[in-house]
């Protein structure tokens, strides 16, 4: 079954039934609604969608670099036990 459509279907789609999906775009619709509004609750919705998206970005970027736990430092000179 296809769709011609601008939403982002959840996962899973094409298993639900035709009460899921109507419930689903249904309450879709009314989220699309409230973002359109200044309220709190369009507030909040916009707010963990970019909470969302920086943990995307952080789980898909590859650690580059030293951090601070591989820095080596001058003190192990004082540690040394040759002989002078």
């Amino acid at each position: 079954m296809s769709y011609g459509t601008d939403y982002d279907l959840p996962r899973g789609w094409e298993a639900m039934s035709a009460e899921e999906l109507n419930h689903w775009f249904e309450a879709e619709r009314c989220r699309r609604q409230a973002l359109k509004q200044q309220t709190m609750f369009a507030e909040k919705i916009r707010e963990a969608e970019r909470r969302e998206q920086r943990k995307a970005e952080a789980r898909n970027t590859a650690f580059i670099g030293a951090g601070p736990w591989d820095v080596e430092t001058d003190d192990d000179s004082s540690t040394d036990t040759t002989d002078t």
